[in-house]
């Protein structure tokens, strides 16, 4: 028997059997359809979220509490899938993972620099494991400043990551350089493990992550351009490393005339239909929401399509992409979920969604 097949035979059987329990377009029209979070909660009853949902006490039924129950029942995947998977895809997660807890420590250097409540940021906050509530709410009430909350990390891996990018922080009076670091790091060690890899695994690897990291640079060059940077500091903003895209496309489209040109530039397959879709709305809007919503349709589209492009089953592809089409949907579902909690219309709620 082939290595690949003993190293993925179980895990892989596991991943295809969860992989049937995900929503079908038909329950994501259904949900949109309901008319309240009562309605949503007897609906996923009906699904692979029922124990979550059984969890909930009906008279407290608010937002923030579905949403919880949601990324209850995430985490309770992954930990099925570390549990049985190789050590090499086991290290894998746990890093996917982090991103999401670096996500909480963004929100929280966020709310420290606009001066958010712990209340106001709540909603925002995943029920993670490392930054998780009773972490995030002691590094805002302890601190008076940005300057703090990376003081208080000190004993930590985050604190060597976030040091040196006060200084720009400061000179530039912007977030931007303390949320790149974050990234450099998640994303370098996200790299770093797939590089271990071999053969097809490797190859599955690095276009999935690959592509994220293209989207994100992709972001990065557009942020820097609208806040008149400088080529110097692009560089050092953007990861190193990416699956179609590289460091001179983004210099050449950063070195264009005005926004709508670096949009243009950047516009190369298959990131094109989205820098369009992305500049049309940017252009009435003045905002990247549309953008990074099509960027993330890619991701989708990426990970949904990974298993048809490498059909053969025992490879790393069929648990990282499964891992992608799970957080997409426990991402359709929060944002179905506050919609319909703060009475917005199906059909803008729709507009977001990444499905």
């Amino acid at each position: 028997m082939k290595p690949s097949v003993l190293k993925y035979a179980y895990i892989s059987a596991r991943v295809r059997g969860l992989k049937t329990r995900l929503l079908r377009r038909d329950d994501i029209y259904a949900l949109l359809g309901c008319k309240d979070l009562h309605e949503i909660v007897r609906y996923l009853e009906t699904t692979t979220y029922r124990k979550e949902i059984e969890e909930i006490s009906i008279d407290k039924l608010n937002a923030l509490v579905l949403e919880r129950a949601l990324i209850k029942n995430f985490l309770r995947t992954m930990d099925t899938i570390i549990e049985e998977s190789p050590k090499h895809v086991r290290d894998i997660i746990i890093e996917f993972i982090r991103k999401l807890d670096i996500n909480n420590l963004k929100i929280i250097l966020r709310a420290k620099e606009y001066a958010l409540s712990p209340l106001e940021i709540a909603k925002y906050l995943l029920p993670l494991r490392e930054f998780n509530e009773d972490v995030c709410s002691h590094l805002l009430e302890r601190s008076m400043n940005i300057e703090d909350i990376i003081e208080m990390l000190k004993g930590t891996i985050y604190y060597k990551v976030l040091k040196p990018s006060l200084t720009e922080y400061r000179i530039r009076d912007t977030l931007l350089p303390i949320e790149i670091a974050l990234d450099k790091f998640v994303y370098e060690r996200l790299w770093n493990r797939s590089r271990k890899l071999r053969g097809l695994d490797r190859k599955v690897a690095e276009e999935i992550l690959g592509t994220e990291v293209d989207t994100i640079n992709i972001k990065t060059t557009l942020r820097c351009k609208l806040a008149n940077m400088d080529v110097k500091t692009l560089r050092r903003f953007l990861l190193p490393m990416g699956y179609i895209l590289r460091e001179r496309d983004f210099i050449k489209a950063f070195s264009r005339e005005d926004i709508e040109s670096c949009f243009r530039t950047l516009a190369i397959y298959p990131y094109n239909r989205a820098l369009m879709r992305g500049l049309d709305s940017y252009s009435k809007t003045k905002s990247l929401l549309r953008l990074e919503i099509e960027l993330e349709r890619i991701l989708l589209e990426t990970s949904r399509n990974i298993c048809r492009k490498y059909p053969h089953p025992f490879h790393i592809g069929i648990v990282l992409s499964f891992i992608n089409l799970k957080w997409f949907e426990v991402r359709n579902l929060r944002a179905i979920v506050v919609g319909k909690e703060a009475k917005v219309p199906a059909e803008r709620i729709e507009r977001i969604l990444v499905y």
